[in-house]
């Protein structure tokens, strides 16, 4: 189940607008304290200060320490890192502001030939960063290391795809949505702690990755069609108290996948969604396993464990599994 990524050119391209300044519209008594490169365009009217030491450049582009930001649109009303002149002992900082405006993320199409952007190994956000962009590292081979220290609201679709060498991913806060396609294709990564407050996991947002282990918090509701499919390393897997869809191919060609444990919450799950388990041996439903439908597939060597309360009528629901009539999987009352 390959999965193109379309990287960020065509979808960061088209969201980011600049704007520019007329010298003679900067009054007497602003709160902006800047250099000034090019002046033109239309006047900056409002907004919040730039500190000492920032600077406007061509395009509206503000300097920020060791970061050149620039507006994600014409509303003002947030910034993306643009370009970046340096960093220290091979980590880079990113703050989740600059001055009032939000910082939420990189443009990879602005930071596609800059060599320090492309060596990046690790990046630590502030406690203030909450919301990182599409696409914002997507690609980045060299990337080992991502520290979050605040509550993020989301990870944005293609964050971390095809980071190959990306092993270790923190949150010192929460997050609560991850987006499609993630961290795709991320295969050093082996674990990720999800924290509780995670709600929403997008489609294909770990597929292919190294992930060896998934348990997932009761605070999940959602998650995306095969969100875990192509794990070679998955061994153990718990789709969380409170997801009540198992979506397509969810696990689908996880072909080291031994156990599968569905939540009290699960109502229904999609035919394929572990297709290609070929090592799975132990299927355990803490629902009522009367959910498993007709052409829903069942690896041959998996033992299907059950609620004594639930033993006797899934007997009989089990019988007209079309997996089942070959397979004969041994039913284990728990």
């Amino acid at each position: 189940m390959k999965r193109l990524v379309i990287f960020a050119a065509f979808f960061i391209a088209c969201g980011l607008l600049t704007a520019r300044v007329k010298a003679e519209d900067i009054v007497s008594g602003s709160a902006i304290d800047v250099q000034i490169n090019e002046v033109t365009g239309p006047a900056i009217t409002s907004g919040p200060a730039v500190t000492t030491g920032s600077s406007i450049t061509t395009g509206g582009s503000i300097a920020y320490g060791n970061l050149i930001l620039k507006y994600t649109d014409d509303s003002k009303t947030a910034l993306v890192i643009s370009d970046i002149t340096a960093f220290d002992d091979g980590i880079l900082y990113v703050p989740g502001k600059a001055g009032e405006l939000d910082v939420i993320g990189f443009d990879p199409l602005s930071l596609a030939e800059n060599e320090v952007y492309q060596n990046l190994s690790e990046v630590v956000f502030d406690e203030d960063f909450t919301s990182l962009s599409d696409y914002s590292f997507s690609g980045l081979s060299n990337l080992a290391r991502v520290t979050f220290n605040g509550k993020l609201v989301k990870i944005g679709n293609g964050a971390f795809a095809g980071c190959n060498r990306l092993k270790e991913v923190k949150f010192n806060g929460r997050v609560s949505s991850i987006g499609d396609d993630a961290f795709l294709s991320c295969t050093s990564l082996k674990s990720i702690d999800l924290k509780y407050g995670l709600t929403k996991i997008g489609s294909y947002a770990f597929s292919e990755s190294g992930l060896t282990r998934v348990k997932l918090p009761s605070s999940v509701l959602s998650i995306g069609n095969n969100a875990f499919s192509g794990c070679k390393g998955l061994t153990v897997a718990y789709t969380g108290a409170s997801v009540t869809y198992i979506r397509p191919g969810l696990f689908y060609g996880c072909t080291s996948l031994q156990k599968v444990t569905f939540g009290v919450d699960t109502e229904k799950i999609t035919n394929n969604a572990l297709y290609g388990c070929k090592k799975l041996t132990k299927l355990v439903f803490n629902c009522d396993p009367a959910i498993v439908r007709k052409n829903m597939y069942l690896p041959s060597k998996a033992k299907i464990y059950v609620d004594s309360e639930y033993y006797k009528n899934f007997k009989k629901v089990i019988k007209n599994n079309t997996y089942y009539k070959t397979n004969k999987n041994k039913i284990v009352k728990k």
